[in-house]
């Protein structure tokens, strides 16, 4: 994480006030003071301000702040830096005080401590606004970095239920990729774009006769054109003419002596450089070095640079304040426009300016800097290679600069590595520091080229079994079992491979033989690996082997295998590894419990989970929250698994290295939306998941939710062969061996086959379903096999037995399903009576999830027996309005009705922060109103 130029307070406000001469952009003005009264009254807003360098928009954010000040609104106005491009989360830390930017930085953080960060501090604005309406600006939002532009971008989208106005400025170029994304974001968000245009001619010619304090001559307002109708152009030259003495100031301000002696500044570049023009060779000296530390700096830093103490810098400084090059910041100084830093900068030539970048990292190390801010100077100093120094730093603080900031130990290895010979003693160990840090970041293709090198070169055999684990791991990670398995093999075979990595390898090779569908040799791997981690005293790699056994196990007991699971959790060690693989076992014993029916503990499983995977940042949270949302399915939480599902979609580049689990996103949505009739996402997720690349092994392992939702899909189409043919491979004898979740779809299978009288299919699906529920003795799997011959067999009794199963354990959907066969086979036997209270048990079922394909479908079945639900339709929950709320919302919205900010209803209701936000997205969208302050109206009433 990065460190600051000099403390910063709440509400930090860049050295130059508001210009006490204020001339046009009244339209755009108006604008602002009406957003801030939106603001005011619990309606938060995103606002884009766009235009050239010195076209008035600071000037436009600096008269918003403070009239919004005037209306009682917390400012937080901050200005980003190009040369902090690089560090994380940057630009947004400069509006924190003290102490909050040390609960946001050193808070602990899992494997990547930028995305910890980025929750925390999303956090603490929440926070903020619960307190009352805040303003959060930007300026020069164009050298933002990208953490900051990400958390602007999620602002963005939670605006509408915050009281918070965002308003950025961004120059037309550079155009970021990133920050066109935001923009982006911004409209979408039903967001404000205000593009700021030059002056018009007659509002010129008012602004100079404002600046000269007299209505301005022929000659001047000729001059003044020359600017373009830019406001800092305009003023540059108004007060250049007034240090050369050349504004005579009469009736009229006008220019002496002719206008053909004047030397035309051609732009606002060579506008500020004659600024600098007057200031003394040893004031500009002492400048240059202070445009290295960016547009706000510390007298200490510079102090530090320049070898000087700062009373010997006292004379410069102080004629760079009266110059207006300079203003005060707090205890420290900024440039007065940031062009002006630019212009120094830029001036400078470039190898005399990385060579006192290189100076500047090195005189900040000695003086005991945080290691940030020395990576920042030394990230300056390229395209130069690094010198001997600045390798011999990095190498030595390479541990420190990974935890703190991941994605710039990065770059600047990649850097030192391209500086260093074959031969060179540092490589190796930055290249395994690379290494590590991709595998952590899940940068898997990324990271195999570099493992394999550090494999082919190195002579230590440490390094070269910790090398061919992440190149194992990574290759498993893109889908790569054989390869995995060819690596570890080879590994293994090295007598002087080290015991604790000999351990892990062998547990990772279980794992890969597991994946494989080698189910066989994966058993004797695991009872390798166990003992072997146990020998080692190696915690990572008995939890390791432990959760392999759970995978192989679980093919023959879930229960079993949920032991072995609580058994690694107990074990896993400490640090970002040790997070990484909790988070994988968390997620595993998660889906464990709703196999065994043990819901009482999948709520707390799934919040726990996901909470420890929020707060500390990792790539993993994505993932995580696909699982909690299939277990939310099973247990007819439909809303709640969307509230996951929808925030992990917009994370899916999180599971770009984790395709099998981006299936079963798209397949559970599909699904979702299938059994809602939302025929358009449905068909969306199915095309996004027929795209993805994956072997075709783990597409069958997680292709269940696919199976049904393309079968519920071409039912509603009344395509029944194509219904049947989507569930088929369910029957597959070759495939079944990766299906383990297929048995809940072999019920289905009877019913439309039944429908098509395919009795072939109908009987290979009974026999399917009675030998797997015979190998795996589960109530789930026992149950399945109940319905299916229920339904093939017409008994009542199994069917009711099947019924009593799933609605004691709370399977809603599949309660509905059988008490719908049910109900027609109470009908057939002409027993309209009970056929009726089966219907409207399913009835109730099916409303209460919002499934109304299946209500259409019960319905239909039912027609030929003259069953209606009858008056039940007036219970249908609505699709707006209070009534149309689920009881987590209403809980939600009542919450939010005391006051509380989204953390503290997180943390009330034990949920993630991000889902408390879909669900308060989802209520303003369903009362049909715009801010939190609404819904506590909408409470209010509800509760009288």
């Amino acid at each position: 994480m990065a460190e600051f130029r000099g403390p910063l307070t709440v509400g930090y406000i860049p050295p130059v006030s508001a210009p006490k001469v204020f001339v046009g952009r009244e339209e755009e003005l108006e604008r602002l003071r009406r957003l801030v009264v939106e603001a005011c009254s619990g309606r938060g807003r995103a606002v884009l301000v766009e235009g050239e360098p010195g076209i008035g928009k600071s000037t436009l954010l600096r008269m918003a702040q403070a009239m919004a000040s005037r209306r009682g609104l917390k400012a937080h106005r901050i200005a980003a830096d190009e040369l902090g491009q690089r560090f994380p989360l940057r630009a947004l830390l400069e509006a924190m005080d003290t102490g909050q930017r040390a609960e946001i930085l050193d808070g602990e953080s899992g494997a990547d401590p930028v995305l910890a960060a980025i929750e925390r501090l999303l956090s603490m604005v929440d926070k903020w606004c619960a307190t009352g309406p805040v303003l959060l600006i930007l300026d020069d939002l164009q050298w933002a970095d990208e953490a900051s532009l990400l958390v602007w971008s999620r602002l963005a989208h939670a605006v509408d239920q915050l009281p918070l106005l965002l308003v950025a400025a961004s120059r037309p170029v550079p155009r970021r990729p990133e920050v066109v994304r935001l923009r982006q974001s911004v409209v979408d968000s039903d967001g404000v774009v205000i593009t700021l245009d030059p002056l018009p001619a007659a509002t010129v010619t008012e602004l100079v006769g404002a600046l000269s304090g007299a209505a301005a001559g022929p000659q001047l307002i000729e001059l003044a054109h020359r600017a373009g109708g830019n406001p800092l152009y305009i003023r540059e030259l108004v007060d250049a003419l007034g240090r050369e003495g050349r504004l005579e100031i009469g009736a009229k301000a006008e220019v002496t002596g002719d206008l053909a002696t004047i030397p035309a500044a051609d732009s606002l570049t060579a506008a500020i450089t004659g600024r600098l023009g007057f200031l003394t060779e040893p004031t500009i000296q002492v400048l240059r070095v202070a445009a290295l530390l960016g547009a706000e700096f510390s007298v200490t830093d510079l102090a530090t640079i320049t070898g000087r103490p700062p009373t010997a810098l006292m004379t410069a400084v102080e004629e760079a304040i009266a110059a207006a090059v300079l203003g005060t910041c707090g205890p420290g100084l900024a440039f007065r426009h940031p062009l002006i830093r630019e212009v120094l900068h830029e001036s400078t030539p470039l190898g005399l300016r990385t060579a006192l970048h290189r100076q500047a990292a090195r005189a900040l190390a000695d003086a005991g800097a945080r290691v940030e801010r020395v990576a920042e100077q030394l990230l300056a100093a390229a395209p130069d290679p690094p010198d001997e120094w600045a390798l011999d730093w990095l190498t030595g603080r390479l541990s420190v600069l990974s935890a703190r900031s991941p994605q710039v130990t990065v770059t600047l290895i990649k850097q030192a590595l391209g500086a260093m010979t074959d031969d060179d003693p540092r490589a190796e160990r930055l290249q395994i520091g690379l290494v590590t840090l991709q595998r952590l970041l899940n940068r898997f293709d990324e990271a195999e080229p570099v493992a394999r090198e550090v494999l082919e070169r190195t002579t230590d055999p440490a390094r070269a079994a910790q090398m061919a684990w992440i190149l194992a791991y990574s290759l498993l990670g893109t889908d790569r079992a054989e390869q995995a398995l060819d690596v570890v093999a080879q590994t293994l075979r090295d007598e002087q491979t080290p015991p604790r990595w000999s351990a892990r390898l062998r547990a990772l090779r279980a794992v890969t033989l597991d994946a494989l569908g080698r189910y066989q040799e994966a058993g004797i791997a695991v009872a390798d690996a166990l003992p072997a981690g146990q020998t080692a005293k190696d915690r990572y790699a008995i939890a390791f082997a432990l959760h392999a056994k759970a995978l192989i196990t679980s093919r023959e007991s879930h229960g079993a295998a949920l032991a072995l699971i609580e058994q690694a959790l107990a074990t896993t060690p400490d640090g970002m590894d040790g997070l990484d693989l909790r988070l994988l076992l968390l997620g595993n014993r998660l889906q464990r419990l709703v196999i065994l029916d043990r819901f009482a503990e999948v709520e707390t499983a799934a919040k726990e989970v996901l909470l420890l995977a929020e707060n500390a940042g990792t790539a993993r949270f994505a993932a995580i929250r696909v699982s909690a949302a299939q277990a939310y399915f099973t247990t007819g939480r439909w809303d709640d698994a969307l509230a996951e599902l929808e925030p992990a979609a917009e994370l899916a580049i999180d599971l770009t290295n984790n395709r099998p689990k981006l299936i079963v996103l798209h397949g559970l949505a599909a699904l979702l939306a299938a059994h809602r009739e939302d025929r358009d996402a449905a068909v969306a997720h199915l095309d996004a998941a027929t795209r993805i690349k994956v072997a075709e092994g783990s597409r069958r392992r997680n292709s269940d939710y696919l199976m049904a939702a393309r079968a519920a899909v071409a039912e509603q189409d009344g395509d029944l062969a194509g219904a049947l043919a989507a569930l088929a491979p369910a029957l597959d004898p070759e495939g079944a061996k990766d299906m383990t979740k297929r048995l809940p779809l072999l019920p289905h299978l009877v019913r439309l086959a039944l429908v098509a009288a395919d009795f072939e299919t109908v009987h290979a699906a009974l026999e399917i379903s009675m030998r797997e529920a015979e190998r795996d003795r589960i109530p789930g799997a026992l149950t399945a096999v109940q319905r299916c011959r229920g339904i093939v067999a017409g008994d009542e009794e199994l069917l009711r037995t099947a019924a009593g199963h799933y609605r004691g354990t709370g399977r809603s959907l599949e309660f509905g399903n059988t008490m719908e066969d049910l109900a027609e086979l109470l009908g057939r036997a002409g027993r309209t009576t009970e056929a009726r209270a089966a219907f409207l048990e399913t009835f109730d079922v099916y409303t209460a999830l919002g499934a109304s394909w299946d209500l259409r479908r019960a319905q239909t079945r039912m027609r030929p027996f003259g069953i209606r639900p009858g008056r039940r339709e007036q219970r249908k929950r609505p699709s707006l309005g209070w009534a149309a709320l689920t009881p987590t919302e209403l809980t939600v919205a009542r919450l939010v009705a005391k006051g509380l900010s989204n953390p503290d209803i997180a943390s009330r209701l034990f949920l993630s922060r991000r889902t408390v936000q879909t669900h308060v997205s989802h209520i303003l969208g369903k009362l049909g109103v715009r801010s939190r302050v609404e819904i506590a109206r909408e409470a209010v009433q509800h509760t009288a």
